[in-house]
């Protein structure tokens, strides 16, 4: 029996900015998800490896392009929970294949907690967790190339000629709420458009209106706001926020969320972008995984075998991926931060003279939650998702900040 969580198809277009010094190319396409049986679903280990029931809704790779002169990154909005390196490493391979070794890749996945999971993607997971997939070959390649067909049928897109500007909106905007003790979240959402139409929209808030009872498929909000603007939905510092409407019942509450997250940004003046573009990867300084004190006492276990785990979970390696349009920068980070991380990433930033800088989870990679020391010390359960010890979040800033150094000699070039 086939299950399907949406017809394979391919819809796109394309913006030629005139009017512009440097005139960039934006193109835009989008490919459903169509698995060729039934997986099971990532994010909540009550599932206990059930397979998804049909009939869920349809997830999608979504693709923005975007080209000025030598720079070229490709924007990705993944239905997924997570990416673990070795699916960015296989989509890397996938697009070198085809010419384009300079492109950088800005893969983000939506984190929902209803598509198929991650771990299956994951190389390094063959130590068998109750509740959480094993590696398996088959479905890596089989995403990468989902991916890479997403990939294409954008590039392969005729753009459009048309006249507008690129500009910034941001709302602040009650929809989410504290997921941690003390945790002062951010509420602002950003959207990067062509004229009227929007190209990327980010905001800070875990894609669980669903739980652990929902065992098909759902693109939970990102999905439900994609469909509503056309574009791709990031997700913003989410390591402390869950989404927030007053609504009652699971799709008027989405329902409700996206709408207001829309009428903000509607209500809110647009500002025009810099058309001088950069993007740069900056390495991460790691250091060894290391199991938070709660992960071994929570699940009782030695700290010999909680070390291996963490190691199933935790990349040897990782960066962070700098975008930036005149002294806006995006900054994607491979994991999930809280909304006080990406504050002290928006204050390094304003230090180098960027006046925004837009703070986006799950972008190539996936090293865990990332708390400040003091937020690690009080524990939780984010805390004992943290891999790489209570230090981390500094040298997570100290990376963005040879990031943004990077990017000042880009733009100058």
């Amino acid at each position: 029996m086939l299950y399907t969580t949406g017809m394979v198809v391919a819809a796109t277009f394309g913006l030629f900015l005139v009017g512009a010094a440097l005139q960039p190319i934006i193109q835009l396409g989008h490919t459903g998800l169509e698995y060729p049986q039934a997986l099971p679903l990532g994010g909540y280990t009550e599932r206990r490896d059930k397979v998804f029931d049909p009939g869920g809704d349809p997830l999608w790779v979504r693709v923005a392009s975007v080209k000025q002169g030598e720079t070229h990154i490709l924007f990705i909005m993944f239905e997924g929970l997570t990416i673990p390196e070795s699916l960015y490493s296989a989509v890397r391979e996938k697009i070198d294949q085809k010419g384009l070794e300079k492109v950088k890749l800005f893969l983000s996945a939506s984190h929902t907690h209803c598509a198929p999971d991650t771990q299956m993607l994951n190389s390094r997971m063959t130590f068998k967790i109750p509740g959480i997939a094993t590696f398996q070959r088959r479905w890596l390649d089989w995403t990468a190339n989902q991916i890479s067909l997403a990939i294409d049928a954008t590039l392969q897109s005729a753009p459009l000629s048309g006249k507008g500007s690129l500009t910034l909106t941001q709302a602040q905007v009650k929809a989410n709420r504290a997921r941690r003790p003390g945790a002062l979240i951010d509420q602002t959402v950003s959207q990067i458009s062509f004229g009227t139409k929007p190209l990327l929209t980010v905001f800070n808030a875990h894609p669980t209106f669903w739980d652990s009872a929902r065992n098909q498929t759902s693109g939970d909000w990102p999905g439900l706001l994609a469909n509503r603007t056309g574009g791709l939905v990031l997700t913003g510092p989410l390591g402390d926020s869950s989404p927030f409407s007053l609504k009652s019942t699971i799709g008027e509450k989405m329902e409700d969320m996206v709408e207001n997250l829309l009428i903000g940004l509607n209500s809110a003046q647009p500002e025009e972008l810099d058309a001088r573009f950069a993007a740069v990867l900056a390495d991460i300084v790691l250091g060894p995984p290391i199991p938070h004190p709660e992960f071994l006492t929570n699940n009782n276990l030695p700290e010999v075998l909680g070390q291996n785990i963490v190691s199933r979970f935790a990349p040897p390696s990782s960066f962070v991926t700098l975008v930036s349009w005149g002294r806006v920068v995006i900054v994607g980070v491979p994991g999930e931060p809280t909304s006080e991380v990406a504050w002290q990433i928006q204050n390094a930033a304003a230090q180098k003279g960027y006046t925004k800088a837009i703070v986006v989870s799950h972008v190539n990679g996936w090293v865990g939650y990332i708390l400040t020391p003091e937020d690690y010390d009080r524990g939780g359960y984010e805390a004992t998702l943290a891999f790489h010890g209570r230090e981390f979040s500094t040298r997570l800033v100290e990376a963005v900040t040879r990031g943004l150094d990077q990017l000042g000699t880009a733009r100058l070039r």
